[in-house]
This record gives C-alpha cells, structure tokens and sequence, in this order.
C-alpha cells in the first residue's frame, strides 16, 4: 500500500478502530485499497466455508434480532437500518437476507461493509444467499461494471473473489427452531435434509443450465437453489412454474403450510422482491416478504422495511422511508450507542456490587486451588448462583470485566469496577428502576411511537408529535399555550439533531420523565 493511501487501514484480526475508519470511509464513498478489498473477500470467504448451508440462529433472552431484506446497492438504506437498530454486537444481531448488490450504486461499499461486520461480529452477523449473488447476473444488472469502474486493473481478482464469496454463503437461516429465512421461497422439492447437503460452492452462477456432464444428484441441488433464490408466493393452494422471472416456482399457501408442518416451524420469511409498504403477509400470514429499499423504483415509490424477532420468536415489521435517498445526519460509528444494552449492563453491575459479600465468600473458597484470580468459567457458575438472572455469563463477561489472553479474571477488580459505576452513578438504585420501568412497559411504548408515527418512516417528526399532543389535548386555549412548550420538548428529545425523533430518543423521554414521577403507561 503506498504512502500516498490516505483511506483507512485493515489488518486481522480486525480491531474496533480499524472498523470505525473503515465504515465512515465507506459512507463517503472513499475507495478502500485494492490491497485491503483483496485480503477481507479472502478472509470471509475462509469463513464462510467454515459454515453450513443453514444459519442456526439462537436468541438468547437480552438478544434481537433483524432481518434486512434486499438492499441492491444501496448504502443509504443500509445505513438507515443500521442507524435505528444499532450496530451488531451480543445483544443486537442481524441477518442479511440477500441481494446485497446490483442497480444500486453503492454495492461494493455495500458488500465491504457487511464482510467487515461478519468478521468483527462472526456470532451476531449472518448472510443468506440471495438470486443477485451470481455472477451472471452481476454481468447483467450493474455490479461487475461498477467494480471494473472503481478497482479498474484490480478488477479481475476482486471479481474472482466476489464469486467465491458468494457461491459460498449460506443458503437459509432457522431462528430459535421457528422461524425459516430463505431469499426467495420453497418448493416441494426442498427438504430440510437436502439442503443441508448441497455443494454450495459448485454453484457461482444458476443461470448456466444443466447439460450431459451434470449428475443426476447436481440437477437435484441445481433445481433445489433455482427455487429457494427465484420463488414467489402465489394465492391459492398449488404450483406452477415461475414465467416472470424464467426460474423457481410460484408456490402456494398449502405447499408453505405443508412445508413448515413438516419441521414443526411457524412462519416463513423472504425477500426478492419489492413491496410498496415494505413488508406482506400472505398465506394466512405463514409467509412474510420483506423488502429494505425505500424508493427503489423512483423517490416515494416505495417504502422499505426491516423485521426484528424477539426471543420468544414474535416478529416486528418496521417501515422507513429514506427521504431524497440521504441520512439526515452522518451515520458515526462513534456515536452510535445502543442506550438500552448499556443501561442493562449497568443494572448487572449494581446487582454484582449488591452481592458482593456472598461472591466473595464463594470465591475465597476456590482461591486455595486457583488463587485470586478465577478462571472465567468459575466466574461464570458463581456469578450465576448467586445472581440467578439465566444470563449468558460467558458471552457478557467482555462488557462486564477485563478478561486476559488467558481467559482470566481478578474477581476483586470486578468488585472495584462495579463499584465504580455506583460511585458514578449516585442514582444508581433510582437507575435500574428507571429502567425496569422502561423494560416493562416498552411493548407499549413500541404501540404508541408508531401510533404517532403518521407515515410510518421509524422516526416522528415535530409536525406528528405535534398532533398528537393536539389529540391529546381538545382544548383550543390549552393548545395554544402547548405550542411553544412542545416545540421546547422536541428539541430535548432530539439528541441527534436531525430533525426527527427516533425509537431511541422517545424511550430516553420517557426514561426522564419516569425518573421524575411515578410515571407508568396505563392501556
């Protein structure tokens, strides 16, 4: 890399830093150095062939997860998506169902984005195939002119690379063992057991047709990916072949009834194509299209959604729109802070530091065998017995305590860091029950923020938070004097400066006004 590079650097495995510099460039459209593009394609792609053909995904209780369907190039999108949800780490994972490139402008900076979250967050980020991830198709659609545009000597290598990448992420996703994520659908050629033995890899492209050198076996797996990245729901019950799209199969109500009985799973989600609200239930709301581009066709064409499944498996659809395809504000790294995780991590301290007696008892009683400081897996078993919340001690041991190369942990530092946050904090105790409070009544919150969001873009603007004070309020002469105090308040809540009040500032406004009263939402 010459000197002259001024764009971020990356080495592995890839640091917190490096991937900050990496996403701001990216979302500037800064080009990242052919070197850099060469080495992350290689490095994912020796991770994706680590993993099977089917994403096992497990949410634990203080987990989310969010599905994003296609984004096509299209970092705007991507960016709000990720600019309402957070960044992936242990409590918010993301599954990308899909299409990452093509008609969009932005799909190597798309793609080098989500290679770099799946190996900074390899257990909070996953990929499913999608019917643009083949090169043929790239040929077709944009992709490959826009990588010989920006990488132009490099462009060969970069595509090779692109290719393997591709043809070698996994085809579906399972959620908690209910839900089924696929790109597109089924067919009552797919099984769960054959998918999960196709040659994946064999496939960089579905639109070379099988000739005389295919096995039997290899047109099976061909036909098998031809519907589970071409498919479309149909009403009725049936199939038929698919003559919009030339592969695949439009498939029925009682094929995906049949299809999810027969492996005890609830609904059925996918993408591939777009939705005017951004998300649809059909077939007695088994299947859910989700789409995440918002004005794919032309400005407010369309609206683009994500979905957020929760750990007893309900799922959420969102609508946004990205107004004149821009964020409003310059999506940092640096600022994005997931406020509910932090607070929860909080809490766990408080209640650590208010056990700390019974722990240290406990610990003393091993320290004649390990001495002071405790491997983190006795940490965990004490930690746990005593605290008993059935949190996953392993993984929030990083958030909670320094943990050594060794797998070590001084149990007196954690007593010392925890006490830190009380001495911080002199509210502590009044903290955690501002947040039970947010906690508790969060569902409805959720119920009233979308009720105020007239349009259904994920953010309320002053001229809808004004009105629904107005509902709230009949009076004319209250109105009046409401005004000018309201428009005060939208200022408070609105941290980001951009105009619009999003999911996370609406809950910190109630954080503070519970903090101040008995506050509680009653239906």
């Amino acid at each position: 890399v010459p000197k002259t590079y001024k764009g971020p650097h990356i080495t592995f495995p890839i640091t917190k830093n490096q991937l900050e510099h990496a996403m701001d460039a990216l979302q500037k459209n800064q080009t990242l150095h052919a070197k850099y593009v060469v080495s992350l394609l290689q490095k994912v792609r020796q991770q994706l062939a680590t993993l099977p053909n089917v994403n096992v995904i497990s949410l634990m209780n203080h987990q989310r997860l969010v599905i994003c369907g296609d984004v096509h190039g299209s970092m705007h999108n991507l960016l709000h998506v990720l600019e309402k949800n957070g960044l992936p780490c242990r409590g918010l994972l993301y599954l990308f169902n899909g299409d990452f490139v093509d008609r969009g402008e932005s799909g190597v900076e798309v793609l080098l984005l989500l290679c770099l979250f799946l190996l900074y967050e390899p257990n909070c980020v996953f990929l499913n195939r999608g019917n643009h991830e083949d090169f043929i198709i790239n040929i077709k659609y944009g992709f490959q002119k826009e990588v010989q545009r920006k990488y132009k000597n490099h462009a060969d290598i970069i595509l090779d690379l692109v290719n393997d990448v591709f043809a070698w992420l996994p085809l579906a996703s399972v959620v908690n063992n209910k839900i089924f994520v696929c790109h597109a659908g089924i067919s009552r050629k797919i099984t769960y057991e054959k998918l999960m033995n196709i040659e994946r890899n064999k496939f960089q492209t579905l639109l070379k047709l099988p000739d005389g050198s295919w096995s039997s076996t290899l047109i099976q797996q061909w036909e098998m990916l031809c519907d589970l990245l071409w498919s479309d729901p149909m009403p009725g019950p049936g199939l038929q072949h698919n003559k919009k799209r030339g592969f695949g199969v439009m498939y029925g109500s009682d094929v995906t009834k049949s299809f999810l009985d027969e492996n005890n799973w609830n609904v059925l989600i996918r993408s591939h194509e777009c939705i005017p609200n951004g998300f649809a239930y059909e077939h007695d709301d088994k299947t859910v299209t989700v789409f995440s581009v918002s004005n794919y066709y032309s400005p407010f064409s369309n609206k683009g959604a994500f979905i957020i499944v929760w750990p007893d498996s309900q799922i959420k659809p969102y609508q946004f729109i990205v107004i004149n395809n821009k964020l409003q504000k310059h999506f940092s790294f640096r600022k994005q802070v997931n406020s509910i995780e932090t607070a929860a991590i909080r809490d766990l301290k408080i209640k650590i530091l208010k056990k700390q007696d019974i722990l240290k008892k406990r610990f003393q009683c091993l320290e004649t065998n390990i001495g002071k400081t405790q491997l983190t897996g006795n940490m965990h078993l004490n930690i746990e017995r005593t605290i008993k919340q059935g949190l996953p001690w392993a993984n929030l041991a990083p958030l909670l305590v320094d943990v050594t190369n060794a797998g070590l942990i001084s149990y007196e530092k954690m007593f010392v860091d925890c006490s830190h946050v009380s001495k911080v904090d002199q509210k502590a105790d009044l903290a955690s029950v501002e947040e039970g409070r947010l906690y508790e009544n969060e569902d409805v919150l959720e119920e009233i923020f979308r009720d105020m969001d007239l349009d259904g873009s994920g953010s309320i603007s002053q001229q809808e938070f004004q009105e629904a004070c107005s509902r709230l309020c009949t009076l004319p002469e209250k109105q009046e004097d409401m005004k000018e105090k309201i428009d005060l308040f939208i200022k408070l809540l609105d941290r980001n400066h951009d105009g619009h009040i999003n999911f996370n500032e609406f809950l910190e406004a109630y954080r503070i006004v519970s903090s101040n009263s008995s506050a509680k939402i009653i239906l």
